[in-house]
């Protein structure tokens, strides 16, 4: 019953401690966001397209930044996006358990106390038909072409061409941090 008036209400959206905002645009269609997820929106823009569906515990955080998810994605669940300037994702595109999505990094170069860093962001775009496995991570600046499948455990730092398969495991690295 609950679920006929929510879908009458809002064109088909389902949601769970979900807070809706002027800034966040459905292209329509059905819209499912799962249990115990959750959406900190300081002055940016959200956009989700048609049969946007995500199992739970969804984590959106954007301060200034734009999220716009294509058409038909899925998102299973656990999955964050860290947005402070751009994070864009084509149609049809799958996203597994625990995938980490983060547009900036902490610039530990600038400031001796890290709390008072700042940032360097990069905007990540992810074409059409991609398939991001569990666990992978995503960092700023990366482009990942249409049909592309990036396996689990993934820690993505660089551009991934079209209709690729992108597998890794970094190895320990100790460095001088003043080097970086």
């Amino acid at each position: 019953m609950l679920g006929r008036i929510i879908d009458r209400l809002f064109g088909g959206i389902r949601a769970y401690k979900f807070r809706f905002f002027s800034n966040l645009h459905f292209s329509g269609g059905i819209c499912y966001i799962g249990p115990f997820s959750l959406v900190r929106n300081n002055n940016g823009n959200i956009s989700l397209g048609k049969k946007f569906y995500c199992r739970d515990s969804l984590r959106v955080v954007i301060n200034n930044g734009k999220l716009h998810i294509g058409d038909f994605c899925f998102v299973n669940s656990n999955v964050s996006f860290n947005c402070l300037e751009s994070i864009t994702v084509g149609h049809n595109c799958l996203f597994g358990e625990n995938v980490k999505l983060y547009d900036h990094d902490h610039d530990i170069r600038s400031h001796e106390i890290f709390k008072n860093s700042g940032y360097v962001t990069k905007p990540i775009v992810i074409g059409n038909n991609v398939w991001i496995g569990s666990n992978v991570t995503i960092l700023k600046g990366v482009e990942i072409g249409s049909g592309s499948v990036v396996g689990a455990g993934s820690i993505v730092t660089k551009n991934i061409p079209a209709n690729k398969l992108y597998f890794n495991k970094l190895s320990s690295v100790i460095g001088d941090i003043k080097k970086i």
